[in-house]
């Protein structure tokens, strides 16, 4: 699945960092490293770690448990870095938002996106295809 980041400053749109791909198990492994978050067993996952999970133009991604909904952030450090911060109930409703991507669908159905955090300054979207 790839990763990339949308953001044109001359447009009144928000920011939107996209995961998208139509493999069923890339989003299957994504699903249960949100479980993991969402249940304490993990307190970050670098996304972008995860097997077949690219950054476009080097974009990476951590998801981190955390006491508030922060949603998703660039990181100050780098301008391809972000980070999405959640209580662990956001974190559950993410990995149910997934459920649907980690089905096999038919090669012509049209492609599908959802939101999966509108929290913070950046729009959070998972997509079968780039054409969310």
């Amino acid at each position: 699945m790839q990763i990339e980041y949308f953001d044109d400053p001359e447009s009144t749109a928000r920011p939107v960092l996209l995961i998208y791909g139509n493999n069923p198990n890339d989003t299957a492994s994504l699903q249960r490293a949100i479980e993991a978050l969402a249940a304490g067993d993990a307190s970050d996952v670098k996304i972008d770690a995860l097997p077949s999970f690219e950054g476009v133009d080097g974009c990476a991604v951590t998801a981190q448990l955390a006491s508030t909904n922060l949603g998703m952030t660039r990181l100050a450090d780098t301008p391809s870095a972000f980070q999405c911060a959640l209580e662990p109930t956001a974190w559950s409703q993410v990995a149910g938002l997934l459920e649907p991507f980690t089905q096999a669908r038919p090669h012509d159905a049209p492609d599908v996106h959802q939101y999966l955090s509108s929290e913070g300054p950046i729009d959070w979207i998972v997509a079968t295809s780039r054409r969310w």
